[in-house]
């Protein structure tokens, strides 16, 4: 199924195609390149689409304010 392609994931797929192991975020002592945060992103993405969400609806997520 194809799918639309934001302004946000352009920007990261851009970035990861050029430094894939650029820093991304520095939490604590701990570094996230640009190739995690996309990586994480299409994990969550996934999930997503396993609970039956489709592409383009809406949902709120709840969570701390942490990296991981």
């Amino acid at each position: 199924m194809p799918r639309a392609q934001g302004a946000i994931e352009q920007l990261i797929r851009h970035r990861v195609a050029q430094h894939p192991r650029q820093t991304w975020l520095k939490y604590n002592d701990t570094e996230f390149s640009w190739e995690q945060v996309l990586s994480n992103i299409q994990r969550a993405a996934n999930g997503l689409l396993a609970l039956g969400i489709k592409p383009a609806e809406r949902v709120a997520l709840m969570m701390g304010n942490r990296p991981e």
